[in-house]
């Protein structure tokens, strides 16, 4: 199973430059035999938390999730993307994947950010997507700092753990560097795959978002990474995952006492 990661171009409210972008990468990326593709977090609008902008989504939702279900299966490749979705009064920072011209699964953001919360509404699920050749673990940007998130997902059985972030602030190396650091712990200690990605834009305040993608294997090591307007990519090693998973000493997430750890969540 090929993988790849993309940094995408994102404007904030133009819904048919931000799907024509999605698109084309999933054009280029379906010729050179890539399986699944990770977009950034609410890539489809470009991070915003202005509610005109996503109530406006939201009306032209259905158009939006044609076009991709119509590319899912005329390019016979899967994908994750980042849309508001807007059910009855609650808004939610989703990542909706989409295979065989179907939704296979949808994550909606766990852990909001503090600025996040006057907007948005937190979801109450923690599940994994089952895709026809692996099981994939999603998360939303301020997620990747809750360790849980991503062993849980491991012990439903993820073999790749994909963040899509929308991060602002500092430079491109500088924010690669520190993904680099905290996600490479997240893929060892759940003996999985991880590939991330961050939103090409800017937020509603004019604040800069660095696009910068990264594939990190189960065992910590950086495979591949991009600035900018590049992408990373990787095809799995399901021997690795497969001995890895099967060894008594290597795969940590078969040994955790949850029945220690529930008395002190609450």
């Amino acid at each position: 199973m090929k993988l790849a990661a993309v940094p995408i171009q994102s404007i904030i409210g133009d819904f048919d430059f931000n799907v024509k972008e999605t698109i084309k990468w999933l054009t280029k990326l379906s010729a050179e035999a890539v399986d699944f593709v990770l977009f950034p977090e609410l890539n489809l609008t470009g991070y915003t938390k202005n509610t005109e902008v996503i109530k406006t989504a939201n009306q032209k939702k259905e158009l939006i999730f044609n076009a991709l279900k119509n590319a899912s299966t005329r390019l016979n490749i899967a994908f994750a993307v980042g849309f508001p979705e807007q059910i009855g009064m609650e808004i939610y920072i989703s990542q909706v994947l989409f295979e065989n011209g179907e939704i296979a699964g949808i994550h909606r953001k766990t852990h909001l950010g503090p600025t996040e919360k006057d907007t948005f509404t937190a979801g109450n699920e923690i599940a994994v997507c089952n895709l026809a050749q692996q099981v994939i673990g999603m998360q939303l940007c301020y997620e990747s700092h809750f360790p849980i998130v991503s062993t849980i997902q491991a012990q439903q059985k993820a073999s790749i753990l994909a963040y899509a972030f929308a991060s602002p602030k500092e430079d491109a190396n500088t924010k690669l560097d520190r993904f680099e650091r905290f996600l490479s712990t997240r893929a060892y200690d759940n003996s999985s795959y991880v590939m991330a990605c961050n939103l090409n834009g800017v937020s509603d305040k004019g604040t800069a978002i660095p696009g910068l993608s990264i594939i990190i294997d189960p065992k910590g090591k950086t495979i591949s990474k991009s600035l900018e307007k590049g992408f990373s990519a990787t095809t799995i090693d399901p021997n690795q995952l497969d001995t890895i998973r099967k060894s008594k000493m290597a795969c940590f997430t078969q040994h955790n006492r949850n029945d220690l750890y529930a008395k002190y969540y609450r």
